[in-house]
């Protein structure tokens, strides 16, 4: 009896300092991440005056609205600055990747007197791409069991756009969100055939060639390559 008694009191210390550690490991995780969070990424930020400021970005470049957040040090204090007023962004991240933003300004059926960031995603001998960072919201319908209360979700999104170089307009052709299912392929040829109704070549070249949605999702810039290699 006592043996046994013995060995259920070692079983449940032993138990307990598993769990102890476990414990243990998750905390650091949880510092890790929360340290990564707090991680502000470098930034090179020209002015359109030539003025340069190397430092830290304050503001989700998903969500920059007009203006973007930038301070010389992580918790120093914030300067803003006025799209329109930045000629290049340059983003260093922690695992080393980098993009430059420039603002463009955008045609949706009037010219936006509003700049957006965005990077240069295809540079061919006739057509330029550019990718947009944005941000994509979910919110829930109220319901009673909440209080009649909705809840939203934000997802980071990015928007594609193109310019042929005989023209002055930037133009909208293609939309990700990650948390959206993938369109199928019939989707795509008519959003396409809408998108690109100027060059129709780009929608019967997907046909010819035999490409597959799966293509054109991880690479929309595939588009623009038909495009550029059509003029």
């Amino acid at each position: 009896m006592q043996k046994e008694m013995k060995s259920i009191l070692i079983m449940k210390k032993s138990i307990f300092i598993i769990l102890v550690i476990i414990a243990l490991v998750c905390m650091d995780s949880l510092t890790v991440i929360a340290n990564d969070r707090n991680q502000f990424p470098q930034i090179v930020l020209t002015l359109n005056d030539s003025n340069v400021i190397s430092g830290y970005l304050r503001s989700d470049i998903h969500d920059a609205g007009s203006k973007v957040s930038v301070s010389e040090t992580p918790k120093g204090k914030k300067m803003s600055y006025k799209i329109a007023d930045i000629s290049s962004l340059k983003v260093i991240y922690a695992d080393g990747q980098e993009e430059t933003y420039e603002p463009i300004y955008v045609w949706d059926k009037n010219f936006d007197k509003n700049p957006f960031l965005a990077t240069v995603c295809f540079s061919g001998n006739h057509v330029t791409g550019y990718r947009m960072p944005g941000q994509y919201v979910r919110t829930s319908a109220a319901v009673p069991s909440s209080n009649f209360q909705s809840y939203s979700w934000k997802y980071d999104s990015w928007i594609f756009f193109y310019q042929v170089d005989n023209s002055d307009k930037i133009k909208y052709f293609w939309l990700y969100i990650p948390v959206k299912k993938a369109p199928k392929l019939e989707s795509i040829i008519k959003n396409v055939k809408k998108e690109f109704k100027d060059y129709p070549i780009v929608a019967e070249t997907i046909e010819s060639e035999g490409l597959n949605a799966d293509e054109i999702v991880q690479n929309p810039c595939i588009l623009l390559e038909i495009l550029d290699k059509s003029l």
